[in-house]
């Protein structure tokens, strides 16, 4: 079969839409996997190969829904009301957004533990931290971080595109907005994956030297081919 990455690209990406999109649970399309890459190796076919990759898809999707008790997505009324602050990892690049009157920062935070009341617990999952307050944030870095919970939005009535879904298919149920005087404690850094961090540093050194060359649209257009 011609192009065997295409074809396993769209089988993956078939699955991972039919697994959000079908009432099949979790145990079920893990064993339609098991079966169909079991029959593959049996009767050495590339159809029944690209049908287990297609099942993979949709595993991969439901195990994000797979949420244990702890999870930030599983947040209780009570925890949520009494919410205070959250500690926990960069595990993403960090985007800058600049607006007329601020800007802010964008990145995922891995969350280890947060604070409800006075009282310290341990969490999993992730949230979205949005800071408004001027500080340098690196990927890998330990933060401390206090705001508000909100859950994402979803979107006007009719539109395809929903930015809560996104977000839920990334495993990201809530957004944590850090206000400029809501307080942004670096408790240190270097806890995330080294070749993540070196990955990212490329990419931004890849920016800053096709911005320095380059007119502002050209260098847009090639980083984004090169580097996303």
């Amino acid at each position: 079969m011609h192009r065997p990455c295409l074809w396993l690209s769209l089988a993956l990406a078939s699955g991972i839409i039919a697994g959000d999109r079908t009432f099949l649970p979790f145990a079920g399309w893990l064993f339609l996997f098991g079966l169909a890459l079991a029959a593959s190796f049996i009767f050495q076919r590339a159809v029944i190969f690209y049908m287990a990759v297609f099942c993979l898809g949709a595993v991969l999707i439901q195990n994000v829904y797979f949420l244990p008790a702890d999870d930030m997505a599983r947040l209780s009324i009570r925890e949520r009301a009494n919410f205070r602050s959250v500690e926990g990892i960069v595990d993403s690049d960090v985007r800058v957004m600049t607006g007329p009157m601020s800007s802010k920062r964008i990145f995922d935070l891995r969350v280890e533990r947060i604070k409800v009341g006075e009282t310290w617990a341990p969490k999993k999952g992730k949230v979205q931290a949005q800071v408004y307050e001027d500080i340098p944030v690196m990927y890998g870095q330990r933060l401390r971080l206090g705001g508000g919970l909100h859950t994402p939005y979803a979107g006007k009535p009719g539109e395809k595109f929903s930015y809560r879904d996104y977000l839920r298919r990334q495993g990201i149920f809530w957004i944590l907005s850090v206000g400029k005087k809501s307080g942004v404690q670096i408790v240190g850094n270097g806890f995330g994956n080294p070749f993540v961090a070196l990955s990212l540093k490329t990419r931004e050194h890849t920016k800053a030297v096709l911005n320095k060359y380059l007119a502002p649209d050209e260098a847009g257009v090639i980083a984004a081919m090169l580097v996303g």
